[in-house]
This record gives C-alpha cells, structure tokens and sequence, in this order.
C-alpha cells in the first residue's frame, strides 16, 4: 500500500517555491530600482525647475533695473531739458527788456570775455569802453588781440546800433606792467578811437586786423609797452 508523500516532503514543489522567490526577489530589486530613478528624475527636474525660476528671476531683477535706469536717465534728461528750455526763455526775456548800457557790457564781452569787460561810460559824445588786455604774450601778439578786439566790438556796436548818439568810440586797453624797479602798476596799454563815420566805411569780412592804427582817428600806445 502506497502511502502518499506530503507535498513538503516533495523537491520538485521546493524548487518551484525558490523560484517563485527568487521571482519575487528579483521583481522587488527591479522596482526599488526603478523607484529610485524615477525619484532621482523627479529630483533633477526639480533642481532644473528650481535653476530655471532663479535663472528667470535674477533676468526679471536685471530688466526691472535696466527699466529704471532708464526712467532715471528719461527723468534726468527730460529735467535738464526743461532747465534749459527756462533758462532760455529767461534769456531771451531778459535779452528782449536790456538797456542800452546792458546791451553794450554783453556786446564787449561776446568778443572779450566776461574777464575782459571792465567799464563803459557815454562821455563827450563818446562811447568809452575800458577793456582788459587778453594775456601775457609778446608784443605783437598783444598789439594783434588788441586790433581784433577793436574791430569786433566796433563791428557790433554798429550792427546793433548802439552808439546811442555817440559820435566815437574810443577803446583803453589795460594791463599790469612792472618797471625797472620791480613795482607793478595798472596802466593803459592802448587806447584806439574810432568815429562813426570810419566805422561805417569798414568791410569788417575783409579788413586786416594790421591796419587798426592806420584805420583808426585815434591811437595812443603806451610808452612803457611801445619802447619794449
């Protein structure tokens, strides 16, 4: 009488049982590592994600800078513009309402230089204009600045029509001399007139700066500058 063997008892059943877990064992290792790629993907798109935002933000930074530099510098220069648009306009208005005596100090220092201006005064039926000598060169370049001067302030007195019934305009050139012994003093060193109706005769385009003394009704040079 055959007695039956319990299934444990049985390889066969043993070997399929370890199969079966070494089944299991090994579709549980595929899983774990398959779960950790997918947490290490999710990971990196999240660290990609995270650079991406501050990448966008730093850019957002930087234009919301480069914005208001820009305002600034619309600002400064729309400012700067009105200043200047005032300032004009004060000019023109001041320009428009001068006296005769503010026309001709502007008129002597367009061609001398706020430095240049000294005084003016209408004396005798004369205009008389007092002026800083420009520099401290040799004579001729002296006597020259001298000339040019005299020919551009004349040229505008007329064009403008300021002799206000002077009949002449006579012109002292100072500067600092230094005698022999050292002492240094103000002194004129030219003095040149011309009347009204020289000046009109002039061609101020074409006329030689070198032919002042000959052109002029009167020139006197210093003696202590002439000598030298």
């Amino acid at each position: 009488m055959n007695t039956k063997k319990p299934w444990y008892t049985k390889k066969k059943v043993w070997k399929w049982i370890g199969i079966v877990f070494l089944a299991l064992f090994i579709i549980g290792k595929v899983s774990e590592i398959t779960g950790y790629s997918d947490k290490l993907e999710a990971q990196k798109a999240e660290e990609k994600a995270a650079a991406e935002a501050e990448k966008d933000a730093k850019q957002k930074k930087i234009e919301a800078e480069l914005t208001k530099e820009k305002e600034k510098e619309q600002a400064e220069q729309k400012a700067a513009a009105e200043k200047k648009a005032n300032e004009e306009k004060t000019e023109k208005e001041r320009l428009a309402n001068r006296t005769i005596d503010e026309k001709i100090k502007d008129t002597v220092i367009s061609v001398t230089g706020k430095k240049g201006y000294r005084s003016h005064k209408f004396d005798s039926n004369a205009l008389k204009i007092q002026i800083n000598s420009q520099g401290n060169f040799t004579k001729n370049m002296v006597l020259k600045g001298t000339y040019m001067d005299m020919l551009g302030i004349v040229e505008k007195i007329q064009k403008e029509s300021l002799f206000n019934g002077a009949d002449e305009v006579k012109i002292a050139f100072y500067t600092e001399f230094t005698d022999m012994y050292g002492k240094m003093s103000e002194e004129v060193l030219v003095e040149i007139g011309m009347n009204k109706d020289t000046i009109s005769k002039i061609e101020f385009e074409n006329v030689l700066h070198t032919n002042v003394p000959t052109l002029a009704d009167y020139y006197w040079e210093n003696p202590l500058f002439a000598n030298n």
